[in-house]
């Protein structure tokens, strides 16, 4: 693999990935529609790609489907946030105020 001799900066794709290989690394150049995501969002799943690409060296023999893409980090503030949801949830239900209801002739009403 050679490095790129020009700049890429169209692509007819939403999100394209060049891969140039250098003497001890790896090169990404990511071209994307601006009107599609934010920069941010980018290096998110540079970072994603990197990891995968690196679990996928480590284990070449394994699934794709196997592989992480997620930083040991990014799995911690993952598994946080999700506790939070569910205390937030639990905390909610456990606030909401039962109403009572009374059933005549198979029809509905609420008590006042």
């Amino acid at each position: 693999m050679e490095f790129f001799p020009i700049s890429i900066t169209r692509s007819k794709f939403d999100v394209a990935v060049f891969v140039a290989e250098g003497k001890a690394d790896f090169t990404q150049h990511w071209v994307y529609s601006t009107e599609l995501f934010k920069p941010e969002t980018i290096r998110g799943m540079a970072s994603h790609f990197e990891t995968l690409l690196g679990n996928a060296l480590a284990q070449p023999g394994a699934r794709l489907s196997a592989l992480e893409m997620l930083t040991t980090e990014e799995k911690f503030e993952r598994e946080q946030e999700r506790k939070e949801r569910k205390r937030s949830q639990r905390k909610r239900l456990m606030t909401v105020e039962p109403k009572a209801l009374t059933l005549r002739g198979g029809s509905e009403s609420e008590k006042e």
